[in-house]
């Protein structure tokens, strides 16, 4: 597997292995919604901070606001 990784993004796991805390979600007042469209400039946000402070909250905003871009891409 670690060579076949390799192959693939030209680096070893050693080198990518790496913890990353959510250190900096504590959104105080969440949006209340789950991504902001703004469809005159083609514009799309999501995150954590749309929904909450955890990084389920980030993954379920960018969940939502990719299923809403397949849906109206068809």
């Amino acid at each position: 597997m670690k060579n076949i990784h390799h192959a693939i993004i030209g680096a070893g796991l050693a080198g990518l292995a790496c913890a990353n805390r959510w250190l900096y979600a504590f959104t105080s007042q969440p949006l209340g919604t789950a991504y902001l469209q703004d469809l005159a400039q083609g514009l799309n946000v999501c995150g954590d901070y749309c929904l909450g402070s955890l990084a389920e909250d980030a993954w379920l905003s960018g969940d939502k606001l990719g299923k809403q871009l397949i849906k109206t891409s068809n």
